[in-house]
């Protein structure tokens, strides 16, 4: 094969092949879905509304960071104590007033129609967390736990809704995960019987 033949081809086969993954690149969709079953739960207020929320409150405090302070320091073993002297449940976030949001919404239409109250928090345990995140680094979309405290005029009844954690971690497989899921999903219903004034066990330990 002559030099200049020779260089042809090479050039011609570079060609090829960049055009190949500029169609690759170009037919690769980037999206995909995957479909998820999710299981709801519900439970009723036998407080009132204001009463349902002070007590829930008081039950759990806010997050204590000191953990998440360490781990920014590299200290692993002061982190992982301080997480495993955290109470069973912690609130991440401050209360979001969510009936503002509705009442701001439906004012125009029906002004003189009572408020709709509901309130928003996201509850969870670092510690627990890290168990389930290190199994599958996309659950950290589901911790902490997203609960909605509802009371929708007329009703009287405040209801907590939220999904229940052996929904949302459910993929999780192993015997190891699935005991931290069940005993998540345990600790939150005990939590919100006990604010809902229902029997329960609450406070719970936190889990090993």
């Amino acid at each position: 094969m002559h030099l200049p033949t020779f260089l042809t081809s090479i050039v011609l086969t570079a060609a090829a092949i960049t055009a190949a993954h500029e169609r690759q690149h170009h037919d690769f969709n980037p999206i995909s879905d995957q479909n998820k079953v999710l299981s709801s739960r519900t439970i009723a207020s036998k407080r009132t509304f204001e009463a349902t929320q002070a007590v829930l409150e008081a039950a759990i405090p806010m997050i204590n960071t000191t953990g998440i302070d360490l781990l920014r320091e590299g200290k692993y073993a002061e982190a992982a104590a301080a997480f495993r002297a955290l109470p069973a449940l912690s609130r991440f976030i401050p209360t979001r007033d969510m009936g503002r949001l509705v009442d701001y919404y439906w004012n125009d239409t029906y002004p003189n129609v009572p408020r709709n109250k509901a309130v928003q928090w996201e509850i969870g345990n670092p510690y627990t967390a890290s168990k389930l995140v290190g199994q599958a680094i996309e659950t950290a979309l589901y911790a902490p736990i997203r609960v909605i405290l509802i009371q929708e005029w007329p009703s009287d009844t405040p209801m907590f809704f939220f999904d229940r954690p052996v929904s949302l971690f459910g993929h999780l497989k192993s015997n190891k995960s699935r005991a931290v899921v069940q005993g998540l999903d345990d600790q939150l219903n005990q939590l919100l019987l006990f604010a809902g004034g229902w029997p329960s066990r609450w406070p719970v330990p936190a889990m090993p």
